[in-house]
Protein backbone atom coordinates (compact mmCIF):
# COMPACT_ATOMS: atom_id res chain seq x y z
CA UNK A 1 0.00 0.00 0.00
CA UNK A 2 1.29 3.46 -0.86
CA UNK A 3 1.49 5.71 1.82
CA UNK A 4 1.56 9.58 1.67
CA UNK A 5 2.40 12.25 3.45
CA UNK A 6 -0.23 14.61 4.81
CA UNK A 7 -0.89 17.35 2.49
CA UNK A 8 0.97 15.60 -0.45
CA UNK A 9 -1.13 16.07 -3.45
CA UNK A 10 -0.24 15.24 -7.32
CA UNK A 11 -2.18 15.77 -10.84
CA UNK A 12 -1.12 15.93 -14.28
CA UNK A 13 -2.46 17.25 -17.61
CA UNK A 14 -1.89 17.15 -21.29
CA UNK A 15 -2.04 19.81 -24.20
CA UNK A 16 -1.92 18.32 -27.95
CA UNK A 17 0.51 21.34 -29.24
CA UNK A 18 0.94 20.19 -32.97
CA UNK A 19 1.35 22.94 -35.44
CA UNK A 20 -2.07 23.68 -36.97
CA UNK A 21 -0.17 24.09 -40.98
CA UNK A 22 2.82 22.28 -42.03
CA UNK A 23 6.23 23.45 -41.00
CA UNK A 24 9.68 22.34 -41.14
CA UNK A 25 11.00 20.13 -38.85
CA UNK A 26 13.91 19.95 -36.89
CA UNK A 27 16.90 17.06 -36.03
CA UNK A 28 18.25 16.48 -39.47
CA UNK A 29 21.42 19.06 -39.95
CA UNK A 30 21.66 22.69 -40.86
CA UNK A 31 20.27 23.59 -44.36
CA UNK A 32 17.83 20.70 -44.29
CA UNK A 33 14.09 21.79 -44.73
CA UNK A 34 12.23 18.53 -44.01
CA UNK A 35 8.45 19.15 -44.27
CA UNK A 36 5.81 16.61 -42.68
CA UNK A 37 3.52 15.10 -45.54
CA UNK A 38 1.37 13.85 -43.00
CA UNK A 39 0.50 13.17 -38.89
CA UNK A 40 0.25 10.00 -37.09
CA UNK A 41 0.11 11.25 -33.86
CA UNK A 42 -0.20 14.25 -32.08
CA UNK A 43 2.87 16.19 -30.52
CA UNK A 44 1.98 16.95 -26.76
CA UNK A 45 3.24 18.49 -24.17
CA UNK A 46 2.53 16.72 -20.49
CA UNK A 47 2.40 18.73 -17.15
CA UNK A 48 2.84 16.88 -14.15
CA UNK A 49 2.30 19.07 -10.20
CA UNK A 50 3.43 17.70 -7.22
CA UNK A 51 2.67 19.69 -3.97
CA UNK A 52 3.75 18.84 -0.18
CA UNK A 53 0.94 21.43 1.29
CA UNK A 54 4.13 23.89 1.94
CA UNK A 55 4.82 24.40 -2.11
CA UNK A 56 4.95 23.03 -5.46
CA UNK A 57 6.64 21.95 -8.26
CA UNK A 58 5.67 21.42 -11.73
CA UNK A 59 7.29 18.90 -14.67
CA UNK A 60 7.00 19.74 -18.17
CA UNK A 61 7.69 17.17 -21.11
CA UNK A 62 7.60 18.32 -24.58
CA UNK A 63 7.31 16.25 -27.77
CA UNK A 64 10.38 18.22 -29.37
CA UNK A 65 14.07 17.53 -30.61
CA UNK A 66 15.25 19.08 -27.43
CA UNK A 67 14.87 21.68 -24.27
CA UNK A 68 14.99 25.22 -25.90
CA UNK A 69 16.79 27.23 -22.91
CA UNK A 70 15.67 30.09 -23.75
CA UNK A 71 11.91 28.64 -24.61
CA UNK A 72 12.05 26.80 -21.00
CA UNK A 73 12.84 30.11 -19.07
CA UNK A 74 10.01 32.40 -20.84
CA UNK A 75 7.80 29.51 -19.89
CA UNK A 76 9.03 29.11 -15.97
CA UNK A 77 8.48 32.57 -15.93
CA UNK A 78 5.22 33.27 -17.15
CA UNK A 79 4.09 29.99 -15.62
CA UNK A 80 5.29 31.35 -12.36
CA UNK A 81 3.40 34.18 -12.53
CA UNK A 82 -0.04 32.81 -13.49
CA UNK A 83 0.63 29.71 -10.58
CA UNK A 84 1.77 29.76 -7.10
CA UNK A 85 5.19 28.05 -7.99
CA UNK A 86 8.45 29.31 -8.15
CA UNK A 87 10.44 29.40 -11.70
CA UNK A 88 12.61 27.37 -9.66
CA UNK A 89 10.36 24.79 -9.10
CA UNK A 90 9.52 24.40 -12.93
CA UNK A 91 11.25 22.11 -14.97
CA UNK A 92 11.57 21.12 -18.30
CA UNK A 93 12.47 18.07 -20.84
CA UNK A 94 12.16 17.25 -24.17
CA UNK A 95 11.24 13.54 -25.93
CA UNK A 96 14.11 13.78 -28.13
CA UNK A 97 11.76 13.36 -31.76
CA UNK A 98 13.13 14.12 -34.87
CA UNK A 99 9.38 14.59 -35.84
CA UNK A 100 8.91 18.12 -34.07
CA UNK A 101 8.98 21.62 -35.53
CA UNK A 102 12.19 23.11 -35.80
CA UNK A 103 11.76 25.79 -33.17
CA UNK A 104 15.07 27.42 -34.54
CA UNK A 105 13.89 28.72 -37.49
CA UNK A 106 12.78 32.37 -38.31
CA UNK A 107 10.33 31.45 -40.66
CA UNK A 108 7.11 33.20 -39.89
CA UNK A 109 4.96 30.04 -39.80
CA UNK A 110 7.14 28.78 -36.54
CA UNK A 111 7.44 32.20 -35.05
CA UNK A 112 3.50 31.75 -34.88
CA UNK A 113 3.94 28.35 -33.82
CA UNK A 114 6.04 29.22 -31.12
CA UNK A 115 3.71 31.83 -30.18
CA UNK A 116 0.93 29.95 -29.88
CA UNK A 117 2.84 26.49 -27.66
CA UNK A 118 3.98 29.27 -25.25
CA UNK A 119 0.35 30.03 -24.33
CA UNK A 120 -1.22 26.53 -24.67
CA UNK A 121 1.30 25.40 -22.36
CA UNK A 122 1.08 28.18 -20.00
CA UNK A 123 -2.37 27.73 -20.04
CA UNK A 124 -2.02 24.48 -19.74
CA UNK A 125 -0.16 25.21 -16.33
CA UNK A 126 -3.77 26.03 -13.96
CA UNK A 127 -1.69 25.14 -10.92
CA UNK A 128 -2.46 27.16 -7.70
Amino acid sequence: TLSLPSGFSAGWSRVTITPAESVPLDGVGSGFDRMPNKIDDDLTATLIAVSDGQSGALICTVENLYTHENLAAEWAAAISQATTVPAENIFFSATHTHSAPDLNSELESIQEYKKKLHADVVADSDYK
